[in-house]
């Protein structure tokens, strides 16, 4: 760490709590569809079903649980977030039944938007730097969780398929257990707005509504790493093993290019270190059909790892500045919102455009980046040039 930043030790808490429940949720989540297909036989309408409960509670709910946390502590939310998912990963090694799974589901998504919008804003609410650094840290943190959490899992699953949800909640419960001992070092402004009047200031901030569309743009060409990707890496190889490579590259250089790139984040602004990430982003798309190769593929996925390494901690520090340290939690929460808007569009773009079977697909993605980039600038130079007119006022 850098030695002339000082991080809270509940933040550190906090940090390795992120790195556990990533993990938790990693040795899961990738074996989730066939637990339930395989091991349970559900049919497919009854397996998305389960799996969209999860999606629906998690993306929808943030905007509400962040306000909550407004009001009454956002280390009340963070405990009953993480607590509510570990529940409902023990949920998922108890139930074999349709309804007990989709309620189960349910709770973990609703777990998430609990623990999703207070955990960010308890990061938002550290000074500038600390912030910053807080966040690169923890981009770190969950995707080592995500590269650990599947290894752990295959080794589990030599005992019984049951035992990694078992494992998982075990994991939960004990890290809620530790941020409970811990929240008395936590404190997070609490809005003295009324519910509709935070409602009113969020939806009124224009600048912030329209860095949500902005970023909609490169979280629909970002879904595509797990839409178009794994259909192209198949169309390439016909081996569906290869698939697991590109997120291993994908995790492996996030987690690695966060040690050469720390410094960055605090050197230049949260929107410009966006346009970067959305113009790199953008250029792996564009060069990816250039040539028709696994191995050019995997280089391309680098190139794009380094534009997402710079955008997520970027945009979620963005946040915090649009906040400016009030109602943090519904602007996280809506956040989420839009995250998950882009992602289903996506979703839905991808499958239609990889039945194309052409190049036109990458161009559209590496377009989606690129239209990030510029609307992202436009942004950027409007709010310097009102920073600058308030600034003439003051001295007037």
């Amino acid at each position: 760490m850098d030695s002339s930043i000082r991080l809270p030790l509940f933040i550190k808490v906090l940090l390795g709590s992120a790195f556990m429940m990533n993990a938790g949720t990693f040795m899961v989540i990738p074996f989730l569809v066939v637990y339930l297909s395989k091991i349970l036989q559900f049919n497919h309408v009854e397996v998305a079903t389960i799996l969209s409960a999860n999606l629906v509670f998690g993306r929808l709910l943030p905007f509400i649980t962040g306000l909550i946390g407004d009001r009454i502590s956002h280390r009340v939310t963070l405990i009953i977030g993480v607590f509510l998912r570990g529940i409902g990963f023990f949920g998922f090694a108890i139930f074999d039944s349709f309804i007990g799974l989709f309620v189960t589901s349910a709770l973990i998504g609703i777990g998430g938007a609990f623990y999703d919008p207070s955990v960010m804003t308890i990061f938002a609410s550290q000074k500038e730097k600390e912030r910053k650094q807080s966040l690169t840290y923890l981009n770190q943190a969950l995707n080592a969780g995500a590269i650990l959490g599947p290894l752990f899992a295959a080794g589990l699953l030599l005992l019984d398929p049951a035992v990694p949800f078992l494992v998982s909640g075990v994991i939960l419960l004990a890290i809620a257990m530790v941020l409970g001992y811990f929240s008395k070092h936590i404190h997070t402004n609490k809005s003295k707005n009324t519910l509709f009047g935070s409602i009113k200031q969020i939806i009124g901030n224009r600048k912030y509504l329209f860095y949500l569309v902005i970023m909609s743009f490169y979280w629909m060409a970002f879904s595509q790493l797990s839409v178009s990707i794994p259909l192209y890496v198949f169309d390439l190889t016909k081996d569906e093993k290869m698939i697991s490579l590109v997120f291993t590259v994908n995790g492996v250089t996030g987690l690695i290019m966060m040690f050469f790139l720390r410094n960055v984040f605090t050197k230049y602004t949260t929107m410009t270190l966006i346009q970067k990430g959305a113009l790199i982003s953008g250029i792996s798309f564009l060069f990816l059909p250039l040539v028709n190769s696994f191995p050019w593929l995997l280089f391309m996925i680098f190139i794009f790892t380094v534009g997402e390494t710079l955008i997520l901690p970027s945009s979620d520090m963005a946040i915090a500045d649009f906040s400016n340290d009030e109602n943090t939690g519904g602007y996280y929460g809506l956040f989420e919102l839009s995250f998950a808007g882009g992602t289903i569009i996506g979703n839905y773009l991808g499958t239609f455009f990889m039945g194309i079977n052409s190049v036109y697909p990458w161009f559209i993605y590496g377009g989606m980046c690129m239209v990030t980039f510029f609307l992202m600038k436009l942004l950027a130079r409007h709010s310097s040039q009102v920073n600058i007119s308030k600034m003439n006022k003051m001295e007037v």
